[in-house]
């Protein structure tokens, strides 16, 4: 179940994100976006291949073709959308489901946060070109997207949580109370815009009536009056003044409509953008490719490992496993990877202890080699299992310094 929940998590924000990805094909026509016949069609077709998987595994790939696959062909024959359009649906509903199904347990909210963000202010700004006839659904979709991040991602961790039940409820409790209670301010004060438009013009009507009612008597004084002679001076001041104006002023106050500061700030707010953007994806490619390298000189390999040049394992390829006994070591064997302290391919999880140094071992070894090997459902004493698991987490860091000053004091011997 928890499973299921994950894959119709990552699903949803990649589906509403393609809503938005249908603007730019839509802004070309100026038609409206059919947004919940897109909704309609890919909702149901992604679930229901979710669903396939879960049951039948890899034979849930042939039902694809068989009952999903018909399922997008008619629907969206009926509900006007072409056939090459169909078929794109259909290569993505299949790929983007197979993906993450067998990778559901990545994190990518950040980078998702981010795209959305950036996709949306530049849909946002091309609708304000065409008039903003597409700004509302732009922003609702974008509130959405955002939405869903924060929501799925908070029911995401609780779930990983070792809360009891009732603390979990609890904190599901406050949740969708506060999500409530922020959406019915939003309504509140969207319902209420009229009102407090109304209230705003009534109350400047009001000043203009009374600021009207004062200088009625200047008014009334100056109606009276003539003002012919007053007005030829005005006049012949006013010529003279324009004749006495240098040409240069003159040229300049002709090209002045040349230049436009709106579309000089637009360009300077989407080159921005642009910059932060890559920015951070080449950061982000910069620590990806830094976690990916090991220090050879932690700790000494075994000479058949070396000549082998046999680097550290990445545990089950990045997919976490379902057992809690065997969760808890993949979590040790990756905050040792981010340490410099990984397991070696060629090793077992004894001897990968006993080579960094961790000592009282032998709780850990003997419950995940019982659980690996033999009963793969009897977790045993889950809760003290996870708190040796936490001391050899301790331990790791106090092994990591100590190695840090190890070879700092090698350095300063080989400099002296």
């Amino acid at each position: 179940m928890k499973k299921l929940f994950e894959v119709t998590y990552l699903l949803g924000i990649e589906i509403i994100f393609g809503a938005l990805l249908l603007f730019p094909i839509y802004m070309a026509k100026e038609t409206e976006v059919p947004l919940l016949k897109y909704f309609i069609l890919v909702f149901p077709a992604a679930l229901m291949f979710t669903f396939l998987l879960n049951r039948y595994k890899e034979k849930a790939r042939i039902l694809f073709f068989v009952m999903v696959m018909p399922y997008i062909f008619v629907t969206g024959n009926l509900l006007s959308f072409s056939v090459l359009f169909n078929l794109l649906l259909v290569f993505f509903v299949f790929w983007r489901t197979l993906a993450n199904f067998n990778e559901y347990d990545t994190q990518l909210e950040g980078k998702w946060t981010l795209l959305t963000i950036f996709t949306g202010t530049f849909l946002l700004i091309f609708s304000a070109i065409l008039s903003g006839i597409y700004t509302g659904e732009i922003v609702g979709l974008m509130l959405l997207e955002l939405f869903f991040l924060i929501a799925g991602g908070f029911i995401k961790r609780l779930l990983d949580s070792d809360a009891e039940k009732e603390e979990k409820k609890k904190f599901l409790l406050y949740f969708i109370s506060l999500s409530c209670l922020i959406g019915a301010a939003g309504l509140l004060f969207a319902s209420g815009m009229n009102l407090f438009k109304t209230l705003f013009f009534g109350v400047l009507k009001i000043i203009a009536s009374a600021a009207a009612l004062t200088a009625s008597p200047f008014f009334n004084w100056a109606e009276k009056q003539d003002w012919t002679e007053e007005m030829k001076l005005f006049a012949e001041n006013e010529n003279e003044e324009k004749t006495e104006l240098p040409e240069e002023a003159v040229e300049l106050r002709e090209s002045e409509h040349f230049f436009d500061p709106v579309m000089l700030l637009t360009g300077l707010f989407i080159a921005v953008l642009v910059y932060l953007f890559f920015y951070i994806y080449k950061k982000n490619k910069l620590v990806r490719s830094e976690r990916k390298e090991t220090d050879s000189t932690s700790y000494s390999m075994s000479k058949q490992a070396a000549d082998g040049g046999i680097l550290p394992l990445r545990r089950f390829k990045n997919r976490l496993p379902e057992n809690r006994i065997r969760k808890e070591i993949y979590h040790l064997e990756k905050f040792a990877e981010k340490l410099q302290l990984g397991r070696y391919e060629f090793e077992s999880l004894s001897e990968w202890m006993g080579r960094i140094g961790l000592k009282d071992c032998d709780k850990i070894i003997t419950v995940y080699e019982k659980v690996r090997y033999s009963t793969p459902e009897d977790n045993g004493n889950f809760n003290e299992f996870k708190q040796e698991v936490e001391k050899k987490k301790n331990e790791l860091k106090e092994i990591k310094k100590k190695v840090v000053k190890e070879e700092r004091a090698k350095q300063k011997s080989s400099f002296s």
